[in-house]
């Protein structure tokens, strides 16, 4: 419950920063597999788009749906946030962890 809860906050706090309506949900679908994953958000900034994937659990390493949107298509998913209960990182992957807080510098 804790996560939809994150999830909705950060929703609220697009909205009001980008002066748009967010989409909360997007559905991405991997070719050649029976199901959707979920990215939590996509958001576009000077014609590249960028994925925020929300975790509120300690496995915030894990991020299937991010991982096969960024396999699948890497030239249009440059940017790979997660924000989380930890702190400030780079990944090799290019991933960047953030804390939750820092959602309001995005």
């Amino acid at each position: 419950m804790q996560h939809s809860s994150y999830q909705n906050d950060l929703t609220i706090a697009l909205i009001k920063a980008t002066n748009t309506i967010a989409i909360s949900c997007i559905f991405f679908h991997i070719l050649h597999a029976i199901s959707c994953m979920e990215l939590d958000f996509v958001l576009k900034d000077k014609g590249r788009l960028f994925i925020i994937e929300v975790k509120s659990g300690n496995d915030y390493h894990r991020h299937a749906a991010l991982d096969n949107a960024h396999a699948e298509n890497p030239e249009r998913f440059k940017r790979r946030i997660v924000l989380c209960k930890g702190n400030v990182e780079a990944a090799d992957s290019g991933v960047i962890y953030l804390p939750l807080y820092m959602a309001m510098f995005l």
